[in-house]
């Protein structure tokens, strides 16, 4: 018999793999928690919708979070209707969402305490493979708990790895976070030199790819957003910003100095400020307003 699961957290991550898993067969409760519009269309495929985490515990052998940070985690699972109330002993917790490690071992302890076990598996693929459930998942925490869960990430990932500790699969997630802020400034001001210098940003980006700066950014992602021009999807400027401050927590705690995490942290801390909920290329805007002019072509730049 397949476990039950519990899903709280349907944002524009976690309503598509709760989809997945009903598609799965597995037995679904979600919780109204922020987004009734999104549990109500998840009832209405045929999973159970209760009010609150507690009462999402009542239904669950496993619970999965799918939240911005660690203080929802922790309303989420252990606050006053949180699901660790009511979750039997024995039962697993997984926590999806991108959190600093320290976090993640203080709520696993609190969670021990009651008999409950924690998987950190924070997630690399945005909403386009959450929907198609090819996501890279990276899995802390015990691994005998990993392995009874497996089935259930396979429902959600396409690559999914088991890293070791609790808090590691976290520490990985930061590793990936730290990289694409760096290499995405990287993309911007390469496509922003060529531009001030007479060369399409578009001519610069197809060269790039064929030579040794080629990235997954300018290929699969930079197409959807800076040559575009539209800002409205992804992965939130905000949300960068505050994963790229655990990344610095995380560093400052090993002794290890960041030099360029340092800088992309302050500027997505700025990139917050101005358009929080954009996606976290929209900095590319900043080199637009230097140079007066979009970076993709324009329909006026063929005139």
């Amino acid at each position: 018999m397949l476990p039950r699961i519990g899903l709280i957290g349907l944002g524009a991550m976690g309503a598509p793999m709760a989809k997945n898993l009903l598609d799965a067969g597995y037995p679904l409760t979600v919780s109204v928690y922020r987004r009734r519009a999104a549990a109500e269309a998840l009832a209405a495929l045929g999973a159970t919708l209760v009010e609150s985490p507690g009462q999402l515990g009542e239904r669950s052998d496993i619970v999965i979070t799918m939240v911005p940070d660690a203080p929802q985690v922790e309303e989420a699972l252990l606050g006053p209707a949180g699901a660790a109330h009511t979750l039997a002993a024995g039962s697993v917790c997984i926590d999806m969402s991108t959190i600093a490690p320290t976090a993640t071992r203080r709520i696993g302890a609190a969670l021990a305490e009651r008999g409950i076990a924690l998987l950190d598996a924070p997630v690399s693929g945005g909403p386009a493979r959450a929907t198609t459930g090819e996501l890279a998942i990276m899995v802390g925490g015990e691994r005998a708990i990993f392995e009874r869960c497996q089935p259930v990430f396979e429902c959600l990932g396409g690559s999914i790895t088991y890293i070791g500790a609790s808090g590691s699969g976290e520490v990985v997630k930061l590793c990936n976070n730290l990289a694409i802020s760096i290499i995405a400034l990287a993309n911007f001001e390469a496509l922003a030199l060529g531009v001030a210098n007479g060369v399409p940003a578009e001519t610069v980006r197809n060269v790039l790819l064929s030579a040794t700066a080629s990235n997954y950014l300018l290929d699969r992602w930079l197409p959807n957003t800076v040559f575009t021009g539209d800002y409205n999807q992804g992965f939130a400027a905000e949300l960068l910003a505050k994963d790229l401050a655990a990344v610095m927590e995380t560093a400052r705690s090993a002794g290890l100095p960041l030099l360029a995490g340092a800088l992309a942290e302050q500027l997505w801390i700025g990139q917050k400020h101005r358009a929080p909920r954009l996606d976290y290329t929209a900095l590319a805007m900043q080199y637009e307003e230097t140079l007066e002019r979009p970076l993709r072509t324009t329909p006026e730049d063929a005139e």
